[in-house]
C-alpha cells in the first residue's frame, strides 16, 4: 500500500481559506481584466455584456441627466446614445424610465411602427418569419395566455410549422 503524503493531501481549514482570501483581496489582478483576459470579446460583445460592463466601470450618477429627478425617486438606468454600444462614457446617458422612453422615440423614431397615438399596439413581429404584420385576427391567432390576446407567430407560419408537424407524424 502506498503511503499518502500527508503534508499535500489534507484539506485546507476554514482560517486557512481565509487568509489566503483576505490576502488576495483588492489586489489588483491585471492579467485577468479587460483586453488581457482570454474571453475578452471587445466590440463583438452582446447586448447585455455590455451594459453589465458599463455598469461596473462607470459612476453612477446620483440624478437623471435630462429631468434632473433623483434615483430614490424613480428608477434609474443607463442608455445608449446612437445604439452602436460602444464602451466610451460620452456615448451614454443616465436616464428614467420616462426620460429613456422620450430619448428613443424623439432619436430613433422607434415607437410608431408599433403603437398608434393612443399608445395602443397596431403590429406585430412574427417570431419565425421576422414579418412585422398588422396585429388582427386576419394574420394572428387569438389566445387568452399570449400578450395583448395574439400569438406570437402569423397564421402562416403556423400553418407551415403545423403541415410539417403532419408530415413527420
Amino acid at each position: 500500500m502506498k503511503k499518502i503524503n500527508k503534508k499535500f493531501s489534507r484539506k485546507k481549514s476554514f482560517k486557512e481559506i481565509k487568509k489566503i482570501r483576505d490576502a488576495q483581496l483588492g489586489k489588483p489582478r491585471p492579467f485577468t481584466t479587460g483586453d488581457k483576459n482570454g474571453m475578452w470579446k471587445g466590440h463583438n460583445a452582446s447586448y447585455s455584456a455590455i451594459h453589465h460592463w458599463v455598469k461596473r466601470n462607470f459612476k453612477q450618477p446620483d440624478k437623471c441627466e435630462l429631468c434632473k429627478i433623483s434615483k430614490t425617486e424613480k428608477r434609474l438606468n443607463w442608455a445608449n446614445k446612437d445604439h452602436k454600444y460602444t464602451r466610451d462614457r460620452k456615448d451614454w446617458l443616465y436616464l428614467c424610465y420616462s426620460c429613456h422612453t422620450q430619448y428613443d422615440i424623439k432619436h430613433f423614431n422607434n415607437r410608431p411602427n408599433f403603437l398608434n397615438k393612443q399608445n395602443t399596439f397596431t403590429h406585430r413581429q412574427c417570431s419565425v418569419c421576422r414579418e412585422t404584420l398588422p396585429l388582427t385576427t386576419k394574420f394572428f391567432c387569438h389566445s387568452k395566455s399570449h400578450s395583448l390576446g395574439f400569438r406570437y407567430i402569423c397564421k402562416n407560419c403556423q400553418s407551415k410549422q403545423f403541415q410539417l408537424k403532419q408530415t413527420k407524424d
